[in-house]
């Protein structure tokens, strides 16, 4: 009795089945995996799609920095919550920003803004928003 291969993709944030395509009774098992390509990597839910964009611009932030800089990471907490949080961001727009000659937005344009609220006064997001509905 032949048995026929199946390519499954699934969605790599959830894990839900997003395509499938048979690919015969003579395929090598090895082969299939070209195929996978074929397909879209994310389902429909919106969730998965901000997740995995949140995680390209993580993963490029982190493999790259801004402009091909060199980022460090430091844990800053909360001053309010104590909660821990790490903040990559490059050094010599650090001391841009903390000589006076840049705002925090003019020096870290690539850090979101509650990461930059973090730098400036130790207060995070969750936090900030009780304080400033």
């Amino acid at each position: 009795m032949p048995i026929n291969f199946y390519v499954i993709a699934e969605c790599k944030v959830c894990e839900q089945e997003v395509g499938r395509i048979c690919l015969g009774e003579y395929v090598d098992k090895m082969d299939t995996e070209q195929y996978k390509d074929q397909f879209p990597t994310l389902c429909d839910a919106p969730a998965c799609w901000e997740a995995d964009l949140k995680r390209e611009k993580e993963a490029e932030r982190e493999r790259y920095g801004p402009n091909g800089k060199t980022l460090v990471t430091r844990t800053l907490g909360c001053q309010l919550c104590q909660e821990s949080f790490d903040i990559a961001y490059d050094e010599s727009d650090h001391a841009k920003w903390n000589s006076g000659k840049e705002s925090a937005r003019g020096a870290f344009p690539y850090l979101e803004a509650w990461e930059r609220e973090m730098l400036i006064s130790q207060t995070c997001n969750d936090c900030w928003n009780k304080l400033y509905p």
